[in-house]
């Protein structure tokens, strides 16, 4: 009997040590995946603003971290050449590449001679992840651009933001046929909510043609009423 409480003892102890040594170890694999998730994503933070900032020349600290894909690097070749059609190339790598700055394409827009080379520039501003930096650079130029200049302002600031184009014209001169068309070029390409909010800017902008828009979009008249 002596034997037997003895082992049944050490079976309670084995036990408790392996319970106490399984929380030690769940303890440390959750803390060990908090720090690889917070790591990780610091790291895409970082390496993302280190890349838009060596690409667009505002610096040069992605070279202290890892050598720069080719891709990034030959950007750069591209958008410093002294070919248009280089250039233009640049640009539209920027935007494959996600890295886009609004005061980088602000500064090349007014550097830029060709008017089809400004006016993609202008385009791609249109994707420019922060809306207000977006914003306020198609804004700053938009009094002094050409006619088709504007209109294409118009359709970006429509993509960044189609509620701002209320605003936009309250400020500028703006056309209410540009703004129109600017927002129906693009109504049928973008998520239902971008949607009503097209539909909103309409009813403010052109009030007399959101019916013609709805008849035109296949859009369901009790839809407009809806808060």
């Amino acid at each position: 009997m002596v034997v037997i409480a003895a082992i049944g003892r050490n079976f309670s102890g084995r036990e408790e040590v392996n319970t106490v040594m399984n929380w030690i170890y769940a303890r440390n694999a959750a803390v060990a995946a908090f720090v690889a998730a917070a790591g990780l994503g610091a790291g895409f933070a970082v390496g993302a603003d280190a890349l838009t900032g060596f690409v667009t020349g505002r610096s040069r600290a992605a070279v202290l971290l890892y050598r720069p894909s080719f891709d990034h690097v030959k950007s750069v070749l591209m958008l410093n050449s002294q070919d248009e059609l280089r250039r233009l190339a640049g640009y539209y790598a920027l935007l494959q590449n996600r890295t886009l700055d609004a005061d980088y394409l602000l500064a090349r827009y007014r550097e830029e001679q060709n008017p089809v080379t400004r006016r993609t520039i202008l385009w791609i501003m249109g994707f420019v992840p922060d809306p207000s930096k977006a914003y306020a650079s198609l804004e700053s130029v938009y009094d002094d651009a050409p006619g088709i200049m504007q209109r294409q302002i118009l359709r970006s600031l429509a993509r960044v933001d189609p509620g701002s184009l209320d605003r936009f014209a309250r400020d500028h001169l703006v056309d209410a046929g540009a703004a129109y068309e600017s927002l129906e070029s693009m109504y049928d390409n973008v998520p239902r909510a971008t949607q009503r909010r097209i539909v909103r800017a309409i009813a403010h902008l052109a009030p007399g043609r959101l019916e013609q828009f709805a008849a035109a979009h296949g859009i369901d008249p009790a839809w407009l009423r809806e808060p």
